[in-house]
């Protein structure tokens, strides 16, 4: 499948298991999937914060237009960024650049 049909055919997930639960691995696992992605000059600006406790969940779901399904959901990953991290970039490349990279 290409991009393009991929993108046309993606949908949400909208409709969750409220007894299903995920092990504290498994989010760790998914946690680390994800901040593998790239970011622009790879600064890694994304933070991961994952609730999975009822209570919590039911304050993101007040906050999130009252969606069930982060009230239903087994873990609801909310997803930060530092819109400051460009301000780091050379402390942060200077070991790479001066190992020649």
């Amino acid at each position: 499948m290409s991009v393009s049909d991929t993108l046309k055919s993606r949908v949400s997930a909208n409709f969750f298991d409220p007894d299903a639960t995920l092990s504290e691995e498994q989010v760790q696992n998914l946690v680390f999937l994800a901040s593998q992605a790239p970011s622009c000059f790879n600064i890694q600006h994304t933070r991961f914060v994952v609730a999975t406790d009822p209570a919590l969940k039911a304050t993101l779901m007040g906050a999130s237009y009252n969606q069930v399904k982060i009230k239903n959901a087994a873990a609801v990953f909310v997803v930060t960024g530092d819109l400051l991290a460009h301000e780091a970039f050379a402390a942060r490349t200077r070991a790479a650049a001066e190992a020649g990279y």
